[in-house]
């Protein structure tokens, strides 16, 4: 995958081949979707990459240059808890930054109720859609979404249960396909659909309409680097987690120039939807939904300042490290009150002698001795009758994974903390 600056560029040469863009009527189709809550990076290391600020910027560059049309493939939450619901409505409002043109509501999406699919359909101004479920006045919800030369619609595999969640009555999915078939015909119009499914249902979908253009599924893989087609249906998707974009031209017959576009650190935030992050902050903050964290029994913690009487050496190897102002990192980037950030930045969370805040337990905040021996104050007590647990390397992958350190050599890293 290239950058988005070699892609913007590739765009321009795209476009200058032509006399004009006003008479190629090209039209640049950008898909997004499937960010399944992840809102934004941490921060805490580099190169991390998505999030909606950088989405919005990207699409705003490319509008520089060309007439975009943006789709956004659902599944904007992964959970529905409160948290859930400020994410929702958060991604709603930066879709409409964004002028996307549809949302297809997805199963997750469906599961925050009514009220939070209202409150998804207030904030992107009105552009979910759906074709899954049938007939309930109470979901403002269209089936299709006309915009251009295309004519949008959107369904889920997950139809029975996406209904159930609204109160409404299920749609038969080929039905639903081959009524969207049956209106772009009569509008004269490209039929496109968002679809709440996999690679697999996409393709038997393609292979039984085959009037189908372009199938949106989704996918826990990153986008694949070339597109692929089953007969004319171009299927495509923007990858898991909100990390990359797909761009594909279309000019009236056929679509091509495609290429993923990741949005990592080089692609700046855009200052309008920051406003919209910093508020979902903001209510995280208000909220104290750390306070809400799930927490099962342990043993006692006694934080790091305790293990330095006896262990002087280790507990040096610990404070020049990043671990020791790992909670910081977070604090910084305005993230501290985060729980989707905060368990891998203190000592504990999820134990109920755990972390709780910084102002009650500072001793437990950043990334301590405990974290990876387990909790030390019975040892404190009785060093030779309560051992402590041994630590390896094994034990840095819970939080250092591929999507939270994309740089993470172990066997680079071990050296700078290791001791004892």
């Amino acid at each position: 995958m290239k950058n988005w600056a070699a892609g913007l560029g590739l765009l321009g040469c795209a476009c200058a081949a032509m006399s004009s863009f006003q008479e190629s009527h090209i039209t640049t189709v950008v898909i997004t979707g499937d960010l399944s809550g992840h809102l934004e990076p941490c921060g805490c290391t580099s190169p991390m990459s998505g999030g909606i600020l950088r989405q919005a910027q990207l699409i705003k560059q490319l509008r520089l240059t060309a007439d975009v049309t943006v789709l956004a493939n659902g599944a904007m939450v992964a959970g529905h808890g409160p948290q859930d619901e400020l994410k929702a409505e958060t991604v709603a409002q930066a879709y409409g930054e964004m002028s996307v043109s549809a949302i297809n509501l997805a199963d997750e999406d469906a599961k925050l109720g009514i009220g939070g699919v209202y409150a998804i359909q207030n904030n992107s101004n009105s552009r979910l859609i759906s074709g899954s479920i049938n007939g309930n006045a109470a979901i403002p919800i269209k089936e299709t979404s006309q915009t251009g030369q295309f004519l949008i619609g959107g369904i889920s595999m997950h139809s029975v249960s996406l209904a159930s969640s609204l109160h409404a009555q299920a749609t038969d999915t080929d039905e639903a396909v081959s009524k969207l078939l049956s209106e772009a015909k009569q509008l004269e119009l490209t039929p496109i659909l968002l679809l709440d499914g996999n690679e697999e249902e996409a393709k038997t979908l393609a292979t039984k309409h085959q009037d189908l253009r372009m199938i949106v599924y989704r996918s826990p893989n990153t986008s694949p680097d070339a597109a692929e087609t089953v007969g004319r249906t171009i299927l495509v998707t923007p990858g898991e987690g909100g990390k990359t974009i797909v761009r594909t031209l279309y000019d009236g017959a056929n679509f091509s120039a495609y290429q993923v576009l990741p949005l990592g650190p080089d692609v700046t935030d855009n200052v309008d939807v920051a406003r919209f992050y910093k508020d979902y902050l903001r209510r995280v903050d208000a909220r104290n939904f750390l306070a809400t964290t799930a927490r099962h029994p342990s043993n006692p913690f006694a934080g790091s300042k305790a293990c330095e009487s006896c262990h002087k050496q280790a507990y040096d190897t610990w404070v020049h490290s990043k671990h020791a102002t790992a909670y910081r990192s977070l604090e910084t980037k305005g993230h501290g009150k985060d729980p989707d950030c905060v368990s891998c930045h203190v000592v504990g969370l999820q134990n109920i002698s755990g972390f709780r805040s910084r102002a009650q337990t500072p001793d437990l905040a950043d990334v301590g001795c405990e974290s990876c021996h387990g909790p030390g104050k019975l040892h404190v007590k009785n060093p030779r009758g309560a051992k402590m647990g041994t630590s390896q390397l094994s034990s840095c992958i819970t939080c250092h994974t591929s999507e939270q350190s994309p740089n993470f050599k172990p066997l680079i890293y071990w050296p700078k903390i290791k001791h004892g």
